[in-house]
């Protein structure tokens, strides 16, 4: 398939590992709500969130690489040198 299609199954999985990781601290924050307070505003808050901070750290990533990338003189794909992932973060973030 083409590199997008293949691109979204990864960050879909990467929301729902980073919403999962911090389940328990969602659980300990809730007690603090009153009673009567439901918890589906909250959550879908708290989901909406996750998923723009991981997009807004996405756009920082590609935008660090592609800045490399233009003052080494290369291409993108010589800079990330084929790693992808979490090696992406130290390549753009040294």
């Amino acid at each position: 398939g083409s590199p997008c299609s293949e691109a979204w199954p990864d960050a879909v999985g990467q929301v729902f590992f980073s919403i999962g990781v911090t389940f328990g601290v969602m659980t300990a924050f809730a007690s603090y709500n009153p009673v009567n307070q439901g918890v589906q505003v909250d959550a879908i808050i708290v989901c909406l969130l996750d998923t723009f901070a991981s997009f807004i750290a996405g756009f920082m990533v590609f935008a660090a690489v592609g800045v490399l990338a233009r003052a080494k003189m290369q291409d993108v794909e010589s800079v990330a040198g084929g790693s992808g992932g979490l090696g992406l973060v130290f390549i753009s973030m040294p």
